[in-house]
């Protein structure tokens, strides 16, 4: 194995632990504060951090500009924003490997549905039984 392949595999491992330590730390979390000040704090925190690292890194892709503002906000207010609120409200309602489980699981499920109404996507005889694959029950 290369030094290549053997840092993906390291990279992709951390990924999995930090996703599945999500659960974990947002239950423990949701405990001691409310779910919106949690989720505002995270992000703008998240957000400070990636700041940084692009201005340190430098930037090869172009520069946003208004015309991009209104897909930014949609993308922001829904798949960032709304989904860690809801996450985290969640985590106070249900027990956190409720939701490591049935959120992965209907990710799939939902794209699929949602692309079929919206972006006019047919879904195969094959889609359709991948999609249905990972979801729980």
């Amino acid at each position: 194995m290369n030094a290549q392949t053997r840092t993906a595999y390291v990279l992709l491992t951390f990924s999995v632990i930090f996703f599945g330590g999500t659960w974990v730390a947002a239950k423990l979390a949701v405990n001691a504060i409310p779910p919106l000040t949690l989720a505002t704090t995270r992000f703008a925190l998240a957000s400070a951090l990636l700041w940084a690292w692009a201005q340190a890194k430098g930037s090869a892709t172009r520069r946003l500009g208004l015309a991009d503002l209104p897909l930014i906000l949609a993308m922001g207010s829904t798949a960032v924003a709304a989904y860690n609120v809801l996450f985290l409200y969640g985590l106070k309602l249900a027990p956190a490997s409720d939701g490591a489980i049935i959120v992965p699981g209907l990710a799939p499920i939902l794209t699929a549905a949602l692309a079929w109404p919206v972006q006019r996507e047919r879904i195969s005889r094959w889609g359709a039984s991948v999609s249905e694959w990972p979801s729980p029950g």
